[in-house]
């Protein structure tokens, strides 16, 4: 079957080091690509359907989705596992995190060096440290990338400016809800209280 006139391009991949290519309606496995030297962490396909991105150990290839050939067009590197990648809405570029504790976004014509790199830092026993980028998004503005990592932060990196914008702790955000919640119920309370002083003061 031609990817390029399929509505929809199912793709899949694991620790059998094998990127598959699904007929959705027939169910049936119409081309296999070996990644090679590692297991293949995430997938991306491209919003054209015409490639699909795969990330390893510590590499992350880009095939073409549409045709034979299973040589992979474009390498990049990070220093482990990649564990999130995407491409940008006209393909220009893509962005990728890893345990190495980086965000990177690649020009898909310069795969030597990336156009950012962000790294996610944390304090241990007052050093710093590298944090484990468990995950990336692209906002639908297409100018700011969103990470999540070990050290329990998301992240929103600024493309434009260039920089981390906004740090975000899910823990402390959930104990300031808590609080909140916390002292709403107390004015609740206080509310009810005098209402019942009211009650017992009428004749």
């Amino acid at each position: 079957a031609s990817f390029a006139f399929m509505a929809v391009v199912l793709c899949t991949a694991g620790y059998d080091h094998k990127v598959r290519f699904w007929e959705a309606s027939s169910r049936a496995c119409t081309r296999t690509i070996r990644f090679g030297d590692s297991q293949v962490n995430c997938l991306a396909i491209s919003n054209d359907k015409l490639y699909v991105a795969a990330g390893g150990n510590p590499h992350l290839r880009i095939f073409d989705a549409v045709g034979e050939t299973s040589a992979a067009i474009a390498q990049f590197s990070h220093g482990n596992n990649v564990t999130s990648v995407g491409f940008q809405a006209d393909r220009r570029w893509i962005f990728t995190g890893s345990e190495d504790g980086t965000v990177k976004v690649w020009d898909l014509r310069a795969p030597r060096r990336p156009q950012r790199r962000y790294a996610c830092y944390f304090r241990e026993n007052y050093a710093p440290r590298m944090a484990a980028v468990n995950s990336v998004a692209l906002h639908p503005n297409q100018g700011e990338l969103i990470s999540g990592d070990d050290s329990g932060k998301v992240r929103i990196w600024d493309l434009q400016a260039d920089k981390c914008s906004a740090e975000l702790e899910p823990r402390s955000l959930l104990a300031k809800a808590a609080a909140s919640r916390a002292a709403e119920n107390d004015d609740d309370d206080d509310h009810l209280g005098l209402s019942r002083r009211r009650r017992r003061l009428k004749p």
